[in-house]
């Protein structure tokens, strides 16, 4: 699998993913449902880059 998907994927779970998503109820843990999306979708961005920085060659000895 490309390193490029796995960037895209974090791109396209915000972007394609909040107006699937666009709703109050339910509530998650108190939030309305579309803030809780946006929230995880947030750190699913930021997991998603953080591996394809992981994992791209060009890395390899920035990473300790």
């Amino acid at each position: 699998m490309s390193l490029k998907w796995l960037g895209g994927l974090a791109w396209a779970v915000m972007l394609i993913g909040m107006p699937f998503a666009d709703r109050v109820n339910p509530f998650v843990l108190g939030f309305p449902f579309a803030l809780a999306y946006a929230v995880f979708a947030t750190l699913f961005s930021a997991a998603m880059l953080a591996l394809v920085y992981a994992l791209d060659p060009a890395n390899k000895d920035r990473i300790s």
